[in-house]
């Protein structure tokens, strides 16, 4: 199955007959929905309601998310209502030495696949920080296995993370200015790219869950939360640094983006008005990609009312998205099914593999990790 991005601002989708058609000024793109699976819209996208029935009519869903990544929400067809498993589901949940479980075992996938991440960069760039931060993933992983709750887990998986992001800078350009994972907003290239990485590997999780009939509000290690789908947020996390980190270090380090494919805007707050004031910057003649003398740090203190939001800009996302694909779409060896799959096919495998927990045909989740 495919995914098709619109990521052009001011276009609108249309039904023409039996395909879609993405008019905006100078601009036309056909859409055919067979072997479709998501129509992903970034930005000021809009789309007819003709078109909208035209997908879930042939069990295509829409996911939207903002200019900058954000997943906003998403719509499908009638709901896979599997209502005999969601009852299992649920048992399940009230089982706290299920979760318990069921969480170690996702923090463990996820840390596996950091540790060998941060190996491959201890060895490529020769960095003493990576052996430090991989020794210390080994003794995090110690401390997981022995975890007697969730909130002592979840301490263990902020830990691996925050270790992690020390040895994931080591291999980018100082010039780039990452020195640490800053969410919202993003404040360098780098992490504009995680941002906007995990936001579409969140959708393609929740997507998987929400096919197989599960409720993807109930998870394990995520506590649960009105309108938070904690389930796919925690089927994401052992997917997280093999499928976005690894194609974000490539886009950097093969120097396929550049700093034009990025928005910068500096955002000026005004306390006493309570005020916030954006001004765009032009990327070209931006000081982001350019080396200082002093860290991050310093010109924080020294400039402390001035924070920079970078964003992908219309080009950037449709390189990054081609190479997140691409990533997608490589075969790799999957040992529950002794056979090569696609990464985009194994997403969905470990969905089937969760669910085969809950029924108590496997006894133990098995995370996927890489070598």
């Amino acid at each position: 199955m495919s995914v098709v991005y619109i990521t052009k601002p001011g276009v609108k989708v249309h039904l023409e007959k039996n395909h879609l058609l993405v008019k905006g000024e100078n601009y036309l793109q056909n859409i055919y929905t067979f072997n479709l699976d998501r129509l992903v819209l970034v930005g000021k996208v809009e789309i007819t309601h003709a078109a909208l029935v035209h997908l879930f009519r042939n069990g295509v869903s829409v996911v939207f998310l903002s200019r900058g990544g954000q997943f906003l929400g998403s719509l499908s067809g009638p709901d896979n209502k599997n209502t005999v498993l969601r009852l299992t589901q649920y048992r399940c949940f009230e089982d706290k030495d299920f979760r318990l479980q069921m969480a170690k075992s996702i923090v463990q996938g996820k840390i596996i696949n950091l540790r060998t991440l941060v190996m491959r960069m201890a060895r490529t760039k020769k960095s003493a920080v990576a052996d430090q931060v991989a020794d210390r993933l080994n003794k995090v992983l110690t401390l997981v296995e022995q975890a007697k709750d969730l909130e002592s887990l979840r301490g263990f998986e902020g830990q691996a993370s925050r270790e992690y992001f020390r040895a994931y800078r080591e291999g980018f350009s100082k010039a780039l200015k990452f020195s640490k994972r800053v969410r919202r907003p993003p404040t360098d290239p780098v992490n504009a790219c995680l941002s906007f990485g995990y936001m579409v590997l969140y959708s393609l999780v929740l997507g998987a869950v929400q096919s197989k009939g599960l409720d993807a509000g109930l998870g394990n290690l995520h506590a649960i939360s009105y309108g938070r789908n904690s389930l796919a947020l925690d089927l994401m996390e052992e997917f997280r640094p093999i499928v976005v980190d690894m194609t974000v270090l490539a886009l950097f380090n093969l120097k396929i983006l550049a700093r034009d494919n990025f928005i910068f805007e500096e955002i000026k707050e005004v306390e006493e008005k309570g005020e916030e004031f954006v001004k765009q910057v032009d990327p070209l003649n931006s000081e982001i990609f350019l080396p200082k003398e002093h860290e991050l740090e310093e010109s924080i203190v020294e400039e402390p009312n001035k924070v920079t939001k970078v964003l992908l800009n219309r080009e950037g996302k449709k390189k990054f998205i081609k190479h997140l694909e691409k990533r997608l779409s490589k075969s790799i060896f999957y040992p529950l099914k002794e056979k090569q799959c696609f990464l985009r096919d194994i997403v969905h495998y470990q969905v089937e593999h969760y669910i085969s927990c809950l029924k108590g045909e496997s006894k133990d989740y098995i995370p996927f990790v890489i070598r």
